[in-house]
């Protein structure tokens, strides 16, 4: 089994389509399904059902995913620690997010034409973890919720969350719709953990709206295509609208000021931040002009 194995297999389990991890990968699409064939001849199981088009993790696949990723984040520690100590510089940033945040990648992009040598760690799904450390992470972008309380936080504007809906649903033609207008839809919502499910879930059910029908998937990409096929609608935030824009889906703003909350950006402390660390805090505070929390 080769690193390199592990990381075919999470592409292709993150994407669920062998020809587009293959591109992702810069390898051909039989070089890609011969090494997931090999993993899964020494694991002596499939990973994956195939009895459709698409590719999905099986029971074996999502256990061994867990893995993968836990094996890869420690393969990249380690060879980022071993390329510190031989060279005395990191150039790595770990970001936590809760979501996909389309405004922040500008400003990744533009200190990476700066500093070419910036090398950046995405985890997009920081509300699923039950401990969450900052000094896990050189910068998190996180929602106001009461567990993110203890960190020292600056404001970083208000998520609002838009309705998803397939271009030939009854609803697309509403520029706005109220909580009434969500009764009685098949919704599709996004859960990392089974004990974790999206913001507008809870909002949902605390509001008492009631779902013809309710679907969940684990992946933004299977999300996406269960609303652009019509098989749903869902929920979709302000912050990573750009990758649900497609002439097979309408996005509308919610009326209820529920569906949306307050975010907030908290950076590293400082005595543990590398010094390239603080380049990126500082270019960040500026780049957004951002204002610290003050309590």
């Amino acid at each position: 089994m080769k690193i390199s194995q592990l990381h075919y297999f999470t592409t292709v389990a993150q994407l669920e389509n062998i020809s587009k991890a293959a591109e992702l990968l810069h390898i051909s699409q039989p070089t890609l399904s011969k090494n997931i064939a090999a993993l899964e001849t020494e694991l002596m199981t499939p990973l994956f059902n195939r009895d459709s088009k698409q590719l999905s993790l099986n029971p074996a696949g999502k256990r061994f995913l867990v893995s993968c990723n836990r094996i890869l984040q420690e393969y990249e520690s380690v060879v980022n620690d071993i390329h510190l100590l031989t060279t005395g510089a990191n150039t790595r940033i770990k970001i936590g997010c809760y979501g996909s945040i389309d405004r922040f990648y500008a400003c990744i992009s533009e200190f990476k034409s700066l500093h070419p040598e910036a090398e950046y760690y995405l985890n997009s799904s920081i509300e699923s973890e039950e401990h969450l450390d900052i000094n896990d992470f050189d910068v998190l972008i996180y929602p106001m919720e009461p567990q993110y309380d203890k960190f020292t936080s600056y404001d970083f504007g208000t998520d609002h969350y838009l309705l998803a809906v397939p271009a030939s649903h009854e609803l697309s033609r509403h520029t706005a719709l109220s909580l009434k207008m969500l009764n009685n839809l098949d919704f599709v919502f996004l859960r990392s953990k089974k004990s974790f499910v999206e913001y507008p879930y809870r909002v949902c059910t605390a509001l008492a709206v009631q779902c013809a029908s309710q679907s969940f998937t684990e992946t933004q990409e299977m999300h996406r295509q269960m609303i652009a096929s019509g098989i749903a609608v869902g929920f979709v935030s302000e912050n990573c609208s750009d990758f649900y824009s497609s002439k097979n889906i309408r996005l509308i703003p919610l009326l209820d000021h529920r569906f949306s909350r307050k975010l907030r950006i908290c950076f590293k402390r400082d005595k543990h931040l590398t010094d390239f660390g603080r380049s990126f805090r500082d270019f960040t505070i500026d780049y957004f002009s951002l204002k610290k929390i003050t309590t």
